[in-house]
């Protein structure tokens, strides 16, 4: 195959990607070729077309088409003249064009020669990149195997490859891949990408953030009702706070799409106000993780200490007052799912055994399902989800089941700002009796939280973020009914 001058070839070729960018629907009316002899040599000329840009700038681990500049040129140009649809077919495999490539491979398949090893071989690269768009993993790595057989070295098609291996998260043989370079090549502006792609996967990562909080809490017992543990009828409480949060975690590439995770967290709350309150928890977690192009699956073992503190200021039940130390042990099955590029689903089931230094009667187990779907436009996405929490106790008026379902939205605004906001409703309710009442404790609670953030500000190197919540807890036990406002302003690092 013979191509044209670089410069009438890149005119002729840039009018046709333009023109097919608006024809995506054009479908031709004729059946793929068929590849049954895989065993076939290409020529010279269709080696030189892959070696001649083995040192071309492409979209690393993205399947995503490039710009360019075109003039319009009919669609029977194409299909009378197999010499510019072989130009074109070629230059949009070499963009990894997969949108322009389902036009022209239909109306390639017409005129292909079975006989000619050039023409099978530019079917099977573009084939291939189309199932790679497609998630189509296997199959589109097969054909590149073919490809390779037949133009080995370090070339375009040897790029390609390692990106449709990364996009399956094959970490561990594209490191082995580049590996069996050459020095030179090793040099190559690709490869050192590659590489930096590798090493974050597997690099150490922090994060700290930490928030000023101020609250607002309105009590909602009746004025007729005696003060019962420090909360007196319609008694407003202003609160104020610190919240922080820290980590570490770090991945190890063990095999084909296999990774080891160790991760330590610290978070907790510091409140100063009536009802001083503090809670710190340090949590410990390792686990395996096996991931490819659809999704993945890992489970992890982990262990949390946790401190409690509590002490309330003039409160009628001095015993109100209080400090704990709880030991958690549990593992925790997370999956996730991605079908499409717009598409994700998150699954976590968590169990977990509970353990007090003091008021062992408190000890017991709890397991939590987690599951968020997720569709993700150009410039915002859409969210809902579930959740369910059963907690088990020694004793009983600790027990409870809480069933929750929320939705959300994300939104790309001007100035490089983001806003989200999340809805949630949950049903509560208490397996003993509430002394009180004599009945079973039942609490419903809506909630509403929102945040703003601009990705290109910071503060001293620290993201800010504002954040508005508001929570409200209807109970049929009237001292444990309230309104909650809070606005906080948070700061965010990672590295």
């Amino acid at each position: 195959m013979k191509l044209l001058p670089p410069k009438k070839g890149l005119v002729l070729l840039s009018s046709c990607l333009l023109y097919l960018s608006v024809q995506s629907t054009l479908k031709a009316e004729t059946q793929p070729v068929h590849i049954q002899n895989r065993d076939i040599q290409p020529t010279l000329s269709d080696a030189e077309r892959f070696q001649d840009h083995k040192a071309e700038q492409i979209p690393v681990n993205k399947l995503k088409n490039l710009p360019h500049q075109a003039i319009s040129i009919s669609l029977k140009s194409l299909q009378e003249n197999k010499g510019l649809l072989e130009v074109a077919l070629t230059d949009a495999a070499k963009r990894m064009d997969a949108k322009s490539l389902q036009v022209l491979l239909p109306i390639f398949s017409v005129k292909i020669d079975k006989q000619n090893k050039n023409d099978i071989l530019l079917y099977i690269w573009a084939k291939a990149i189309i199932l790679a768009d497609q998630r189509d993993f296997k199959p589109s790595l097969d054909y590149f195997a073919v490809l390779r057989k037949q133009v080995p070295g370090f070339n375009i098609l040897f790029l390609q490859e390692q990106y449709i291996l990364l996009g399956n998260k094959n970490y561990y043989q594209v490191k082995k891949n580049i590996e069996a370079l050459s020095t030179s090549d090793k040099d190559n502006p690709n490869i050192k990408e590659l590489l930096e792609i590798i090493d974050n996967k597997q690099k150490l990562n922090s994060y700290f953030s930490f928030f000023i909080n101020q609250d607002k809490n309105i009590n909602g017992v009746p004025k007729d009702v005696v003060a019962v543990g420090g909360f007196s009828s319609e008694k407003r409480v202003s609160s104020f706070g610190l919240n922080y949060s820290a980590g570490l975690s770090k991945y190890f590439i063990l095999a084909p799409q296999l990774s080891a995770l160790l991760s330590t967290n610290l978070y907790g709350v510091e409140y100063f106000s009536a009802k001083k309150y503090s809670n710190a928890t340090a949590r410990f977690e390792t686990g395996l993780e096996y991931e490819n192009g659809w999704g993945g699956v890992g489970l992890k073992p982990f262990v949390e200490q946790t401190f409690y503190r509590e002490i309330y200021d003039n409160t009628a039940i001095p015993t109100d007052s209080y400090h704990r130390y709880l030991l958690t042990k549990g593992v925790q099955l997370n999956t996730w799912f991605s079908p499409t590029t717009r598409i994700k689903n998150n699954f976590s089931l968590e169990y977990a055994r509970q353990n007090y230094q003091y008021r062992q009667y408190l000890n017991g187990y709890y397991y939590e399902l987690k599951d968020n779907l997720y569709y993700f436009f150009d410039n915002f996405y859409l969210r809902g989800g579930v959740k369910y929490l059963n907690q088990h106790s020694i004793y009983a008026v600790n027990e409870y089941i809480r069933r929750e379902i929320n939705a959300g939205i994300g939104v790309n605004l001007p100035y490089q700002l983001f806003f989200k906001t999340d809805l949630s409703f949950a049903d509560k309710r208490y397996k003993g009796k509430y002394v009180l009442i004599d009945q079973n404790r039942k609490d419903k609670i809506y909630g509403l939280y929102s945040s703003l953030s601009k990705k290109d500000f910071k503060i001293f190197g620290l993201y800010p973020t504002l954040n508005l919540q508001y929570i409200k807890n209807k109970s049929n036990v009237v001292f444990n009914s309230y309104d909650k406002f809070s606005v906080f302003f948070s700061l965010e690092r990672s590295f």
